[in-house]
């Protein structure tokens, strides 16, 4: 027999007004951890590339470095927009083989990635290596933005 006494209030279970409230906050918590998730998926990609393009701008310098008289004469000259595509432009000698071999590398690992070299004026034994490339988010093209490495040292 049930009791109809006054004061007797039991509740008997959750109202549907409670199950939707935990249900919004569980909606926006797991909305933030997929957020979180992509947002450190891009850094993760960006460090990679930024790591692919350290290693490519060292790569060319070590090259350089074996073959210092060539490198020293400006051999390994080269800008970014030469791409090296076409075999008549490369260079000869093992300079040519190296800068086509790196440029190469540079479109293959990075987006649209791109490598210039230069000498200093006054000392051409001092090299600046910049490589560049394109990052891009791949849901909104118009955030993408070209990013350098360059580094300065000497032969």
């Amino acid at each position: 027999m049930i009791s109809d006494v006054a004061g007797d209030h039991r509740q008997g279970g959750m109202t549907l007004v409670e199950v939707l409230v935990a249900l919004v906050v569980l909606s926006i918590g797991l909305l933030g951890i997929a957020a979180l998730q992509t947002t450190g998926l891009r850094a993760t990609q960006t460090a990679g590339a930024r790591t692919h393009a350290t290693m490519l701008a060292y790569d060319i310098i070590d090259r350089m470095r074996a073959n210092r008289s060539e490198a020293l004469l400006g051999v390994y000259l080269t800008t970014t927009a030469d791409d090296y595509i076409d075999t008549a432009t490369i260079p000869a000698g093992t300079a040519g083989v190296d800068l086509a071999a790196w440029k190469a590398r540079l479109r293959e690992v990075l987006p649209e990635g791109r490598g210039a070299i230069t000498v200093d004026a006054g000392d051409p034994s001092i090299v600046t290596v910049t490589v560049e490339w394109l990052d891009r988010d791949e849901n909104r093209a118009s955030d993408a933005q070209v990013l350098q490495f360059q580094t300065t040292t000497r032969l």
